[in-house]
């Protein structure tokens, strides 16, 4: 795991993180909040995705009713 992180570079570990041990997808983890993240509990509420469509980018709910609780590993905390 940490192979991986460190490869990322410092600007994109913890995106890459959560999209690689978390399971997130790009948009949902691209869309996340400080207010998302329950580092007490070690849980990541994903409520939103970031979506492009004709050359925009809108920030938009979970899709396919996707809205869910994810468990972050410790080693990832």
């Amino acid at each position: 795991m940490r192979s991986i992180l460190e490869a990322a570079g410092p600007r994109f570990r913890t995106f890459v993180g959560l999209c690689a041990f978390a399971g997130l997808r790009l948009g949902e983890t691209a869309a996340l909040q400080i207010g998302d993240v329950d580092f007490l509990r070690r849980q990541v509420r994903v409520r939103r995705q970031v979506q492009r469509l004709n050359g925009a980018v809108e920030i938009r709910l979970a899709k396919y009713n996707s809205e869910r609780t994810v468990h972050v590993p410790d080693a990832l905390l």
